[in-house]
Order: C-alpha cells, then sequence, then structure tokens
C-alpha cells in the first residue's frame, strides 16, 4: 500500500481508445442520459485497475496503512478500513481511468473530471457490485480453514481479507507438514510466554492459550468464541493477557469498549470498531450478562443476539 497509487497495477493497453491519450487508462465517455453505462464502465475500469476498493456491510470501503510509535522506540504498521465517500471515490475514478465529454464547441472529445452522477451511482449500488468483498484487515499472517499460511500482502479471495504486512515483519519457515513434535513445540514456546500468570489450574492456562491461538487463525474459521477474563483481585494481569494475544495476533494492543449498561449502548460501542474492522475487540468491565448484536451482516463475528458471558 506504499506510494501514491496503492493497490493499482499496470496492464497492457487492452482498449484502443486510450491510444488517444498516450497512456493506458482506459476512456470512459459520459453521455447524458447513459449513467448506467459509464457506471458498468467505471467499476470495470477499477477492477482492471485492480483499486484497493471493496464492498463491506453494504458499504464500499478501502484499506488504510499507518505507521505508530511503539516500543522500544520502534515503529508499527496498524491497518484499518475507512468508507469511501464522494470525494475518496472521485479520488479513484480518476487514477484509474479517463473521463471525457463531448464538446459541440470543439466537435470532439474532452476531459472532464469524474461526474458526479457516476460518483454518487456508483457509491448507492449495494447488491450490485462487482467489487469484491472484504470480511477485514490484518496485519499479520493468519490460516486458511485449508491449514494453508495467508502469508501474501493485499486481498486473499479465500479468506475475503486484506493483509498488509509491516515492512519489518519476518514469517519464521514453517514446515509444510508440521509434525506433533513441530506443534508441542510451538505450543511450548506459548505456554513459556504466559507462564507467569496466576492460573487456577489448567484448564484456565489452556482456555488462555486458546484465546491466542483463536485471535491468529480467526480468519480461516467461519465463527470464533468469546473469551471471558475473570479473577477474584484487580492486578491480575487480564488486560495484559488480552494485550498478549492482541500484540501477537495483529501487532499492537487491542481497542477496548467497556461494556454498555443497555444492550443498545453496548451495540453503539461494538458497531464503531466493527465498522472499523478491528480483528480482535476487548470489552471490560462486564458485571453481568453481555448482551449485543452485531451491526453488521452476516459479518462471522462472536457477538451475536442474546447473553454470552457472566462475569461475576
Amino acid at each position: 500500500m506504499a506510494g501514491s497509487r496503492p493497490g493499482y497495477r499496470k496492464r497492457a493497453n487492452d482498449n484502443p481508445s486510450t491510444a488517444e491519450k498516450g497512456d493506458e487508462l482506459p476512456i470512459v465517455r459520459f453521455v447524458a442520459g447513459q449513467v448506467p453505462r459509464a457506471v458498468d464502465e467505471a467499476e470495470a475500469a477499477l477492477l482492471l485497475a485492480g483499486a484497493p476498493i471493496y464492498s463491506r456491510a453494504g458499504t464500499l470501503v478501502r484499506p488504510v496503512a499507518e505507521t505508530m510509535p511503539a516500543a522500544g522506540n520502534r515503529n508499527t504498521t496498524v491497518a484499518k478500513l475507512r468508507l469511501l465517500c464522494q470525494a475518496s471515490m472521485a479520488d479513484h475514478l480518476a487514477r484509474a481511468m479517463h473521463f471525457q465529454r463531448f464538446s459541440k464547441t470543439a466537435e470532439e472529445w474532452v476531459d472532464r473530471n469524474p461526474p458526479i452522477e457516476v460518483v454518487t451511482a456508483l457509491l448507492a449500488r449495494e447488491g450490485e457490485w462487482k467489487l469484491p468483498p472484504l470480511s477485514g484487515v490484518i496485519t499479520t499472517p493468519t490460516m486458511r480453514s485449508d491449514g494453508s499460511i495467508l502469508s501474501a500482502p493485499g486481498y486473499d479471495p479465500a479468506t475475503r481479507l486484506y493483509l498488509v504486512v509491516d515492512p519489518s515483519f519476518r514469517l519464521a519457515d514453517v514446515p509444510e507438514r508440521p509434525t506433533r513434535s513441530d506443534a508441542e513445540h510451538a505450543l511450548q514456546r506459548l505456554k513459556d510466554l504466559i507462564c507467569n500468570f496466576p492460573f487456577a489450574g489448567e484448564v484456565d492456562q489452556a482456555v488462555a492459550l486458546s484465546g491466542i491461538i483463536t485471535a491468529v487463525v480467526r480468519g480461516g474459521i467461519p465463527t470464533a468464541p468469546l473469551h471471558a477474563i475473570t479473577a477474584h483481585s484487580p492486578g491480575t494481569g487480564k488486560s495484559y493477557l488480552v494485550d498478549i494475544a492482541a500484540t501477537i495476533a495483529t501487532g499492537r494492543r487491542a481497542p477496548v469498549i467497556a461494556a454498555g449498561k443497555t444492550e443498545e449502548e453496548t451495540e453503539k460501542r461494538l458497531g464503531a470498531l466493527l465498522l472499523d474492522a478491528a480483528p480482535l475487540i476487548s470489552i471490560d468491565n462486564v458485571n453481568g450478562e453481555l448482551w449485543g448484536r452485531s451491526p453488521l451482516p452476516d459479518d462471522g463475528t462472536a457477538i451475536g443476539e442474546g447473553p454470552h458471558s457472566r462475569s461475576e
């Protein structure tokens, strides 16, 4: 996603009309009364250009990568999704194609900015988009449902995830067919990471390990369990345990919201983070039943309708 045109790719000159411009961008000619045709051609040009635009929950979004300060005087890459507005859509259209109108004065086709009719119609074509659907954006490799590893930056059609990799990230060699010994060695490394937490028993430690592993492989499974972390006294590292899982999976701490006093309040707080495609969310101060309904249709999150956790 570096550079002024993130996600765009070069292509062969497959549109004869582009020869008039001396470049490889296709030309969309706007004629009054032919808005649907122009919108179809504009969307096709975006797909041809590999524009980083995706459909999600009835909207069009684009992945955004930002460099943020991290511990040890280092930087880390943070990825999120941004809704496309009229201005940003017009910007991407102008990058991927040329628009022209016919000038009666000059008696020829002349350049023009992306027509507002095309911009607004494309943004409003919910349910008709050919742009690929996006489930979320991640910053570390994950596992697909078939056991293969998603490690190539960009959009992955199998998982519908967009991977933004930190330039400093290096993935260790992973055997294509790990042995039981490989798995046990990897599990022990995770156990060593959380060995100083005051778990009540082995089952509690297993739940903590489940939380860490689930955060990493979330992209390869249809649904994921909600993990509840409780303790009889403060200062035992509940939030720190969540941050360990989040840092391994995303490279940063988990965003935190407090459970609302009402179902509607919880939904509003969840909605902002889910629309931002936060891969992991920490819900703090749950002192009773946690209710909430996902504001995104068919998003595969673990938050659904009904009570999910009780902390006493």
